[in-house]
């Protein structure tokens, strides 16, 4: 099937194909291919969506009509494959995809014909999660007062261990497969002073929790690495293990002259309730903290806070999907158009101002420059 530019790149069409026999509930793998040449952007010219349902080639708007995108991979610099293993809703008994070719002036592109298969989806169980917070600001008491002591630190780190180690275990009875914490409740008020080796004594009792009652545990914490300091979160297994520490990326103004040192990597940590991530609070405030963390797999992102002594959810496991029917997480990587971005990531670029005040500055100094060289001439 050709699809080509007409010479006027706004306009948008393409073909489409409608299969019969499809079994609500059942696991597909969509393939297909695509030759091209002098495309504008692949990324942004070239298309798949499959549509749970029969499609009419006259509608523009999807509706209530499920829908996901066959993701693109770069095969060449001239061939595309597109491909997605997806579960059809319940209750549908057609398919339609569609091939979609836009936004380009000219060129050209050739596709295969769709590749439908059975296959097997990957196994996704629900995840119970608590987040904990320090219930004693709450006049709460914990069912697990802690005496940890001989730990060789500092007394007001081995204060702030025996407090949360007793606020966990009230979490662990019950029975979550993911505990959290807010951030540096382990570290005391003097992170300089007080920051904690990881691992080390300070996290031997959590991984001795996490290890005897079989859950994810994410500490918030001052880490002491070498001579810096950080504010950072520790991932520790159900075996008991540190897995991963992620350290703050963005620091918020006053932790910047403080004294603490940033993290320069946004880090998502394999386990086996999924890949987890972890944003903490300044992070937050850009939106890229999310995003690279996203884009680097992560199927949970872990934020500590919480405004209640045991704040307890299950993740689920369904797709979540758009108003419009399309799957969240498919629609938010499509919708992306990368090669607009990169003056986000320009150091010169403080914001809209400086922006402006930047090309501006441009403009004076080539007319300053031209200016010169003719008075010299």
């Amino acid at each position: 099937m050709l699809l080509e530019g007409n010479g006027t790149g706004t306009c948008a069409g393409g073909w489409q194909f409608v299969y019969s026999g499809v079994t609500g509930g059942q696991t597909y793998r969509l393939r297909t291919h695509a030759r091209h040449r002098e495309v504008a952007n692949v990324r942004d010219s070239l298309l798949a969506v499959a549509l749970w349902g029969k499609w009419d080639p006259a509608t523009e708007r999807t509706g209530t009509i499920p829908y996901n995108y066959l993701l693109p991979n770069s095969a060449s610099p001239n061939e595309t494959d597109f491909e997605s293993v997806v579960t059809a809703p319940e209750g549908v008994k057609e398919l339609t995809i569609r091939y979609v070719f836009r936004w380009t002036a000219k060129g050209t592109s050739t596709w295969s014909v769709p590749q439908i298969e059975p296959a097997t989806a990957a196994e996704r169980k629900p995840v119970k999660v608590c987040v904990v917070s320090d219930g004693t600001k709450m006049g709460l008491k914990t069912k697990h007062p802690m005496s940890i002591q001989g730990l060789g630190l500092a007394p007001e780190v081995e204060k702030s261990i025996n407090l949360w180690a007793g606020l966990i275990l009230d979490a662990c009875d019950r029975r979550p497969q993911f505990i959290l914490t807010p951030e540096t409740i382990i570290g005391g008020p003097k992170p300089l002073e007080n920051a904690v080796t990881v691992p080390g004594p300070a996290t031997r009792p959590f991984e001795q929790i996490a290890r005897e009652h079989h859950v994810h545990l994410m500490l918030g914490v001052y880490e002491r690495a070498g001579g810096a300091r950080h504010n950072s979160t520790v991932l520790i297994s159900p075996e008991g293990k540190v897995v991963g520490v992620y350290r703050k990326a963005h620091l918020a103004t006053s932790e910047g002259w403080s004294g603490l040192t940033p993290g320069n990597s946004l880090l998502v940590f394999s386990t086996n309730i999924g890949r987890i991530g972890s944003i903490i609070c300044m992070d937050t405030m850009l939106p890229e903290s999310s995003r690279m963390l996203t884009l680097n797999g992560a199927d949970i992102i872990a934020w500590n806070e919480g405004d209640k002594s045991i704040i307890e959810a299950t993740l689920p496991t369904e797709e979540v999907r758009y108003r419009d029917g399309g799957d969240v997480g498919e629609t938010t990587f499509l919708l992306r158009r990368p090669h607009l971005y990169s003056t986000s990531t320009d150091d010169a670029v403080l914001g809209p101002l400086t922006a402006a005040m930047n090309a501006e500055a441009a403009k004076a100094k080539h007319k300053t420059a031209t200016l010169g060289e003719t008075f010299r001439v």
